[in-house]
C-alpha cells in the first residue's frame, strides 16, 4: 500500500511538471546589481522567446545581494522567477539558468566583466529536499514527504546565483538571460 502511495505521488508530481517545459529567452526590463538592489526587490523580465510566450512578463525577486568589502571580498547576487504572466494569468514556475548575455552583448560576463559561472546547487537541493519532506511528512505522511521533497529540491534549485571576487556584480536593462522553465 505505501509503495502504491509513493508510485502514485510520483506520476503526480512527474505528470504536472509536464504540463510544459521549454527555453525561454528573457531580458530584464531594470538593471539589478550588488550596489543597488537588495533582498526582497522585485525583479521584471520580458519574455523573447519562445514565440508562443514572447511578450509576456515574468517576475521574480532578489533573493541575495552583497557587495564586496572595500578590502576585497567576494560579490554574491541571487535572484529568481516565479511568475510568468500569459493570456491575462499569473502562473507559477521555475527555472534553471542555461546562460546569460550582458546589456553589451557579451556571452558569459556581466556588465561589469565578470564571468558568469553556473554554480552547482546540488547541496542547497538536499536540505530543500530535507526540509520539505520533513515538513510535507508532518502535514501529509508518507505522500507528504515525497511531495515534500520534490518542492523542496525545486525551489533549491532555481535560484540564478552569481558570485565573483570583484567589488559588484551588475546586469543592466536589456541584458538576457536563457532559461529552462518549467510550469509548477
Amino acid at each position: 500500500m505505501r509503495r502504491l502511495i509513493y508510485l502514485a505521488a510520483a506520476a503526480l508530481l512527474m505528470a504536472s511538471a509536464a504540463a510544459w517545459a521549454d527555453d525561454f529567452t528573457v531580458k530584464l526590463l531594470s538593471p539589478i546589481s550588488t550596489e543597488t538592489s537588495k533582498a526582497g526587490d522585485k525583479i521584471t523580465a520580458q519574455v523573447v522567446g519562445p514565440q508562443e510566450f514572447q511578450g509576456d512578463f515574468m517576475e521574480g525577486v532578489v533573493r541575495t545581494s552583497k557587495a564586496a568589502n572595500k578590502f576585497g571580498g567576494k560579490s554574491e547576487l541571487a535572484f529568481y522567477f516565479n511568475v510568468l504572466h500569459h493570456g491575462g494569468r499569473a502562473l507559477p514556475i521555475q527555472g534553471d539558468i542555461k546562460s546569460v548575455v550582458n546589456s553589451q552583448g557579451k556571452q558569459g560576463i556581466d556588465d561589469e566583466g565578470n564571468v558568469y559561472k553556473k554554480q552547482g546547487n546540488w547541496k542547497k537541493a538536499l536540505i530543500g529536499a530535507g526540509v520539505g519532506a520533513g515538513l510535507g511528512a508532518a502535514l501529509g505522511g508518507g505522500k507528504g514527504a515525497a511531495a515534500g521533497a520534490a518542492a523542496g529540491t525545486a525551489a533549491s534549485l532555481l535560484l540564478i546565483e552569481v558570485a565573483a571576487k570583484a567589488p559588484k556584480i551588475a546586469f543592466g536593462a536589456e541584458s538576457q538571460f536563457i532559461l529552462d522553465v518549467k510550469q509548477q
